[in-house]
């Protein structure tokens, strides 16, 4: 993905078993930021080029009964860093940066006979983390952060993050 001005560059991607979009953003001209998709959609890293703020990774996949969209948003990263998304087979999101992010926007949805939406800002993650991040996706209500610190597949600590999505219910009303 490159930037012909600083800025914002959007990459859209079609693969086999879904859709990818990666939004980057360059406080640098000519800058060129590495994305790498897996064919089944479920694991996109980004490699930065430049600095800047503001990227996103959102992958949108079709299962047999459903589809679930998975957005990690508003984290940033310094020219050479990286960060993975993966779409993991047992459900669970997990999120990983080589970079401080002081937090990052969490946005999960689901179509199909169960629909939901979840939405969260995640807990601040330090240089070489991992976020697991585990729902139940028929009923969001919480989210449980798994944090492996340095990566080693450990998980050192656990935060629960309350669904921030708001149901609304508007009450039907007739006009004569």
């Amino acid at each position: 993905m490159s930037y012909e001005e600083s800025g914002i560059a959007v990459l859209d991607a079609l693969v086999p078993e879904g859709v990818v979009a990666v939004i980057g953003a360059s406080a640098v001209a000519g800058a060129t930021d590495t994305v790498l998709i897996s064919p089944d959609a479920r694991q996109i890293s980004v490699q930065a080029g430049s600095s800047g703020g503001g990227r996103s990774v959102t992958t949108t996949r079709d299962e047999d009964t459903f589809g679930r969209e998975i957005t990690i948003d508003g984290f940033l990263l310094t020219p050479g860093a990286s960060a993975e998304v993966q779409a993991r087979t047992d459900g669970a999101v997990s999120f990983a940066s080589s970079v401080m992010q002081p937090s990052y926007g969490i946005k999960l949805r689901q179509a199909g006979a169960v629909s939901s939406m979840y939405a969260a800002d995640g807990p601040l993650m330090m240089a070489d983390d991992v976020h697991v991040i585990r729902l139940n996706w028929n009923n969001p209500t919480t989210a449980t952060i798994e944090i492996d610190h340095g990566g080693d597949g450990t998980v050192d600590e656990t935060r629960v993050l309350p669904n921030q999505v708001k149901k609304i219910y508007v009450p039907l009303v007739f006009h004569k």
